[in-house]
């Protein structure tokens, strides 16, 4: 009988809903197969064992990475001796690479066949992770398409574009107006949604700034509102906002599409909620910092011109970005009140954010391909005769 008892490593959110579905998924194609791990709230109710809750892991820059490295190697060694306790075959990990390619060397060194769903940037710096790829990982799976081509470029054949988890789920439940007045919007009020960050860190470095860049607009009729994410505590967002929070409204994640559909301009911090933003079609401005340490050292490591990946898949700056020292205050007014005057600078945007969708390949199905491509490989494995056709 085969173990089908599996290890799945998953801590940024945004990953969890791509890794959530993929659990769900394999128990309808493959019933047999368990899951334990890492991960947060939604992988536990997809019924995963959780070794460790994902909610305090993530960490964002160099020097937080270096940080927490010891915390970071004991939880990999624990994650090792469970592996070796269920006698593990089978690993999926899911993005998060500081981490995860570091596990990935482990577990192939104990035998375990490594799959990993979603590509660390090589494209962006540390190229060298193409290496651990190759050694270390049985099967890449991208969702990007212009990855591909990098890796097989390299020689490295183990990948495949599974189309991007995002399109079949950016849908607004409800109509802007109906949003609008849910949230206690008077007529002809605007909204400008601010989404700052789902980690602690990000949302205090970045909030107060957009804050006074909101304040500086001159447009009086302008109602803004923050998303929260569920990993944010409702008592940090009203610390920050102060004597504001009677001008602001807070909605949770969960209403997130509807508030960025229903919004006239979008202001975001770099992140998976930028293509979030675009496949919705609202215009928007990307701003990021990071901890300055952590810029002053992986400055030179950085091998793009652009950061948010709506640039990067269009080719060059469809959506402005103010990242680490341009991210003030005046230059994020400006740059929305282009976006809320300019009827050119709204169309284009949006024309770009069509063009984007189409590039994704909206037919495609990614759990499905992972789930696939993984449970044709075990059948391989499992056949001796065919272990040498497979691996040339």
């Amino acid at each position: 009988m085969n173990n089908h008892n599996t290890l799945i490593v998953v801590v940024d959110h945004s990953a969890e809903l791509y890794a959530r579905d993929l659990v769900n998924r394999f128990s309808v194609m493959a019933p047999s197969w368990r899951f334990f791990g890492v991960g947060g709230d939604l992988m536990a109710s997809a019924g995963v064992e959780l070794i460790k809750n994902s909610r305090d892991l993530g960490v964002v820059g160099i020097f937080e990475v270096f940080s927490s490295l010891a915390r970071l190697k004991r939880l990999q060694n624990t994650l090792i001796r469970e592996c070796r306790k269920r006698k593990v075959k089978n690993a999926i990990l899911v993005d998060y690479p500081d981490f995860n390619l570091r596990l990935a060397k482990k577990l192939s060194a104990t035998g375990v066949c490594v799959y990993y769903y979603i590509s660390p940037t090589v494209w962006a710096w540390r190229s060298g992770r193409i290496e651990w790829i190759r050694r270390y990982i049985r099967h890449l799976f991208l969702i990007f398409p212009f990855e591909e081509d990098i890796y097989k470029n390299s020689g490295i054949k183990h990948v495949s574009y599974a189309g991007h988890p995002l399109l079949a789920k950016i849908k607004a439940d409800q109509s802007p107006e109906t949003f609008r007045c849910h949230i206690g919007s008077t007529p002809g009020q605007e909204l400008v949604a601010i989404l700052p960050g789902s980690r602690l860190g990000e949302v205090k470095r970045h909030l107060p700034i957009m804050l006074d860049a909101i304040k500086k607009l001159a447009t009086p009729s302008l109602h803004p509102v923050i998303l929260k994410a569920d990993s944010i505590p409702l008592s940090l967002l009203q610390t920050l906002l102060g004597p504001q929070k009677e001008l602001v409204t807070i909605v949770p994640q969960a209403q997130g599409y509807n508030l960025i559909k229903a919004s006239k301009i979008v202001l975001s911090t770099c992140g998976t909620a930028t293509l979030e933003i675009a496949l919705l079609g609202t215009p928007f401005v990307v701003v990021y910092r990071v901890n300055p340490v952590s810029y002053l050292l992986g400055k030179g490591l950085i091998r793009i011109k652009r950061f948010s990946i709506v640039n990067i898949l269009a080719g060059h700056e469809l959506v402005p970005e103010l990242i680490q020292h341009q991210m003030t205050p005046s230059r994020i007014a400006a740059a929305l009140e282009k976006l809320l005057n300019s009827t050119s600078a709204r169309e284009k945007q949006i024309a770009g954010f069509s063009a984007l969708s189409r590039q994704l390949d909206p037919g495609l199905k990614p759990t499905d391909h992972i789930v696939k491509t993984i449970l044709e490989d075990q059948n391989i494995t499992r056949h001796p005769e065919k272990e040498n056709i497979h691996e040339q």
